[in-house]
């Protein structure tokens, strides 16, 4: 199912719409249920915090077989911790049987580390059968290094039987140890991904020492790996000679430049 609150005019049917469906539907046992909910929130002054809480609670506890869901808040300026709390705490937390996860908050700059927590304890920590997780973190200005470590020790830590895994942390604030968590604490335990996607541009602080640590310790710690992308571009205290020498160590690992 496809609701997209494009424009503001018809938002409020969006909304009723959207609502009216969630509470309407009559499960069948034998049903697999699906649902992809694409949502462009408008910045205008018509859009209100309650509006945007009903999307996040969805009713979805009317719909305990959900296995896949696709979720975009993207530049939504009234989104943030609250929100994804009640996002996580009213809604993932109880989709015990979710497979498949899209969740973009790119450029939802109210967001903080806090928010991140909220994101972790009560959203993905949760998702026991989570196997394929595309999270758009893009140009979260307030989150610093300890909310990227909080995503890695108290969020992928806990979704061991991923396969797929695309991350978008681009703009982040975020310096080589968060990197190097990343690898320890996060990829380490995601034995089964064999698909990583992994967006780190526009990182100002990211310098050669991280992104050589992410192909040294990170890529060895991920078994069934056979399709990776890694894009680092714009971020400047990378120098060009790691560039060309992580194209080397990749090739090491068994995967081929595209541009090759």
């Amino acid at each position: 199912m496809d609701f997209n609150a494009a424009s503001s005019s018809s938002f409020q049917d969006q909304i009723r719409k959207a609502n009216s469906f969630l509470e309407g539907w009559k499960l069948r046992p034998n049903l697999t249920q699906l649902m992809f909910l694409n949502l462009a929130f408008p910045n205008n002054e018509n859009l209100t915090r309650e509006d945007i809480a009903d999307i996040c609670a969805l009713k979805i506890n009317k719909f305990p077989q959900l296995q896949s869901l696709a979720l975009s808040f993207w530049n939504c300026q009234p989104f943030d911790d609250e929100l994804l709390n009640v996002l996580c705490s009213q809604g993932l937390i109880q989709l015990t049987q979710l497979v498949s996860l899209n969740l973009n908050l790119g450029w939802c700059t109210s967001i903080t580390d806090r928010g991140i927590n909220h994101l972790c304890l009560k959203g993905l920590r949760n998702l026991l059968k989570l196997k394929n997780l595309n999270l758009n973190l893009n140009s979260l200005f307030l989150i610093t290094d300890k909310g990227a470590e909080i995503l890695c020790t108290q969020g992928l830590r806990y979704v061991e039987q991923l396969e797929s895994l695309n991350l978008d942390l681009s703009a982040f604030e975020i310096a080589d140890e968060t990197i190097n968590v990343l690898c320890s604490q996060g990829l380490k335990y995601l034995h089964q991904l064999t698909s990583l996607d992994l967006s780190l541009e526009e990182c100002p602080q990211l310098t050669d020492e991280g992104i050589n640590n992410f192909c040294f310790n990170g890529i060895k710690q991920l078994p069934q790996l056979v399709s990776l992308k890694l894009s680092f571009c714009n971020c400047p205290r990378i120098s060009k000679f790691t560039t060309i020498n992580i194209q080397k160590v990749l090739r090491y690992f068994g995967f081929v430049p595209e541009s090759s």
